[in-house]
């Protein structure tokens, strides 16, 4: 299966409305659009990936993407926009699982993953208690890609991964598009 870390990570861009009003688009990173790319989204980009691989190979591949309290909703907005529809949620880690009827599209699994405190817990009991108006996002924060693999574990998605066949899991950055798993292992 293939993987769409980045849990949440956020891109702002400054953009000018027609009266020349400066806006900021603030949106997942996983959701935010290629100027270059023909104006489509980094998802959109990834997802056209894993299907030209699964239709090229004859392959199953699915798309797994860890999000966090800052990214889940969207990622899942962007999928809906994209034509994917949810075929199931499980409540475990809020994991919803899309699929769209385009030959070769990948099972789309998404997942938002858990909060962490920023500061190891004695001193972020001692940050909190000094400063106990800061809104919970800026005390918690998700995991970053240092916790991909054990997300991965501890989501239940390595025992489906298992249970289901396959024998590789790559993981990648969701705007390094460059990175793909190699053929051999499809």
């Amino acid at each position: 299966g293939t993987s769409g870390a980045g849990k949440g990570t956020r891109y702002a861009e400054v953009t000018y409305d027609v009266d020349g009003k400066r806006m900021v688009l603030d949106t997942a990173k996983g959701a935010y659009k290629i100027p270059f790319d023909g104006n489509r989204s980094i998802l959109e980009v990834l997802i056209a990936q894993v299907r030209g691989m699964n239709t090229r190979y004859g392959a199953s591949m699915p798309l797994d993407i860890y999000t966090s309290h800052f990214t889940y909703d969207d990622i899942r907005a962007e999928l809906k926009r994209l034509g994917f529809r949810e075929k199931k949620f499980l409540g475990l880690f809020n994991r919803g699982i899309y699929t769209h009827p385009a030959v070769g599209s990948p099972a789309v699994r998404v997942m938002r993953i858990r909060k962490t405190s920023l500061f190891d817990a004695a001193t972020g009991e001692f940050y909190r208690n000094v400063e106990p108006s800061l809104p919970w996002t800026e005390v918690f924060w998700p995991d970053a890609h240092d916790t991909a693999f054990i997300d991965f574990i501890v989501s239940g998605r390595a025992y489906e991964c298992v249970r289901d066949g396959f024998r590789y899991k790559f993981i990648s950055n969701i705007d390094n598009r460059a990175a793909v798993p190699d053929s051999v292992i499809l």
